[in-house]
């Protein structure tokens, strides 16, 4: 089994997978090897030949090109019957609060809802085979230690204007969270190519 991790620079924050996180060595004992490729993602076009994964996995690094780009994107480099598994953060309400509204247009204006989302996954060309919404408190445990760490980049950096800046930036993102964070979420969509 062939499978590509999809990467990115900037993960809102988070760091990049490094290589030695790729190794999966319950699933390489397994009936089933695993053969892992970590890719950095990039706008153009992969570089791989079609049809070289039988799973491809990206959390939080499809909106680096956009949900449908990326999809048919990395639609072709799937065996027949692969797997496609993404995160994507999305809408979880029609109507969602100004103060998130205006954060997210900015950021990601491109953001829509998991029914939207589905659809775009079957158009593409992929069986909708699951989908699901993390939890609230994995949100928690990203933006709970992001707001010990601003708090401390603030106290060591108060000298600095640029500093400061970055620093009311996330402020502001975690601000949003907790007054907003029942309007997003990330979801995980898991398709089959048709």
């Amino acid at each position: 089994m062939s499978c590509m991790l999809i990467n990115t620079e900037k993960e809102h924050g988070r760091p990049p997978v490094r290589k030695s996180e790729c190794d999966f060595p319950a699933i390489g004992k397994s009936q089933f090897p695993l053969k892992a490729t970590l890719s950095s993602i990039s706008k153009g076009e992969p570089p791989f030949p079609e049809k070289s994964f039988d799973v491809i996995w990206s959390e939080a690094a499809i909106h680096n090109v956009g949900f449908e780009h990326g999809l048919r994107l990395w639609k072709p480099l799937l065996r027949a019957g692969g797997y496609i598994v993404v995160s994507e953060v999305v809408w979880l309400t029609q109507q969602p609060p100004q103060m998130a509204s205006e954060f997210w247009n900015s950021d990601y204006p491109s953001m829509t809802t998991v029914d939207v989302n589905l659809a775009t996954l079957r158009e593409v060309g992929f069986g909708a085979v699951d989908h699901f919404v993390l939890s609230s408190s994995e949100w928690q445990n990203y933006y709970g230690p992001l707001q010990e760490h601003v708090t401390a980049y603030r106290s060591n950096h108060a000298e600095n204007s640029a500093a400061q800046a970055l620093a009311d930036s996330l402020q502001n993102e975690i601000d949003m969270w907790k007054e907003c964070g029942d309007s997003f979420g990330y979801c995980f969509f898991i398709g089959r190519a048709n």
